[in-house]
């Protein structure tokens, strides 16, 4: 698969990332230069991990018969270390009733 990002002649930073029949943006706040059209690249590598978590969840209790109709999960970020190397993520994933 290629994923294939174009830079929006109308904002400062912004990308269009497209991943199969897909379209999305990423941008950066304008704090950082962009226009905040869109999540930032952490946001959706963040988003990524969890995304990858939930559905492993799910694909798995459906392979084992495993009823579950709802789940939640959350990745909090600690970037405080970012420039000495260290980025932190933590994630939570939650059976609902």
């Amino acid at each position: 698969m290629t994923i294939e990002l174009e830079r929006l002649a109308d904002r400062p930073m912004a990308q269009s990332v497209r991943i199969g029949p897909w379209t999305l943006l990423a941008d950066l706040s304008a704090e950082e230069g962009g226009s905040d059209s869109g999540p930032s690249p952490h946001d959706l590598y963040d988003a990524a991990l969890g995304a990858c978590k939930a559905l492993t969840v799910l694909w798995f209790a459906k392979r084992k018969g495993i009823a579950v109709t709802e789940i939640r999960t959350r990745v909090e970020r600690d970037d405080s270390r970012e420039r000495d190397g260290t980025y932190v993520l933590a994630t939570t994933v939650e059976r609902l009733p």
